[in-house]
């Protein structure tokens, strides 16, 4: 059929073609001014610091009991705040990672 399909719909063929479409990418980064050390693991002082650092005031950063980090930007966190705590992150190293989503900013108007 040569890359075409046809579909029949009440009574009228519909005649489709196959597109593909390459993945996109987008990448941010940022320099980090400062350099936090993570030899002994990923800390709660170290978010604390990276907090500080990226001046992430809507953002909470936290560790569990079991060193996985969760990321939870407020619905008015600031975008460049929030790229920088995610290269800070990003560069530790670490495995245990988590993005809380905002959802539970959804009105009810929007629906769930």
């Amino acid at each position: 059929m040569n890359g075409k399909y046809g579909l029949f719909v009440g009574g009228v063929a519909l005649s489709m073609g196959l597109t593909s479409c390459d993945q996109t990418t987008h990448s941010v980064t940022v320099d980090l001014p400062t350099k936090i050390d993570f030899s002994d693991g990923f800390q709660q002082s170290d978010a604390d610091a990276i907090l500080k650092e990226c001046n992430a005031e809507n953002i909470e950063l936290k560790i569990g009991d079991t060193g996985e980090i969760t990321f939870e930007p407020s619905i008015n966190a600031d975008y460049d705040a929030s790229v920088c705590v995610l290269e800070y992150v990003k560069k530790s190293g670490t495995t245990k990672f988590g993005f809380v989503g905002n959802e539970k900013h959804v009105t009810p108007e929007e629906g769930q």
